[in-house]
């Protein structure tokens, strides 16, 4: 599941970042989801440990946690859940 995920969606998006391509990296990876809408909402459908949910919400927040720090803001929450209101 990761695999497909990093292969499908993840590598094009990083590619694109690091190019300085924000805007069409979030359009890509809106587009590659809806693309293969029918295989994702499958994948959704399973929880626990390497569910899309799971490696999504991991992965993207490794590519935009590394695009914010490079951009140089540093003062980044390192827990999601205590930037959240109550």
């Amino acid at each position: 599941m990761e695999w497909i995920f990093s292969e499908d969606i993840v590598s094009e998006v990083d590619r694109l970042l690091r190019h300085g391509m924000q805007q069409e990296a979030i359009k890509f990876l809106f587009t590659g989801i809806h693309k293969n809408r029918k295989f994702y909402a499958k994948m959704l459908q399973v929880s626990g440990q390497n569910s899309l949910e799971e490696v999504l919400v991991r992965r993207l927040e490794e590519l935009f946690r590394r695009e914010i720090t490079e951009k140089g803001i540093k003062d980044i929450p390192q827990n999601r859940c205590s930037t959240l209101p109550m």
